[in-house]
């Protein structure tokens, strides 16, 4: 029996701001995916204007789109960086 992906069940965790002081820039975090979960990896940082996104796995028990991480909750054109953290190793030749 194949179970179908609970994409629209969960949506991405609300944004943490962490801001250390009145004049100190502020640091925000967005989980769009792996917030609550295994796999599904993706969150974006926020610091100084500048706005990174941070892996983008697929959840190993969804098919298809299912598997992909909130990641049409975002802007691409206003990325500066893509930053990938795990399996280097595996995209390395």
């Amino acid at each position: 029996m194949h179970r179908q992906p609970r994409r629209y069940a969960r949506r991405p965790v609300e944004p943490i701001v962490i801001q250390t002081g009145e004049d100190a820039p502020s640091l925000t975090i967005t989980m769009l995916g792996a917030g609550q979960e295994v796999g599904r990896s993706c969150c974006v940082i926020e610091h100084r204007g500048k706005k990174i996104v941070c892996d983008a796995g697929l959840h190993p028990s969804y098919p298809g789109l299912g598997a992909l991480p909130f990641i049409d909750e975002l802007d691409w054109s206003t990325v500066d960086a893509i930053l990938v953290t795990q399996y280097v190793d595996r995209i390395v030749p």
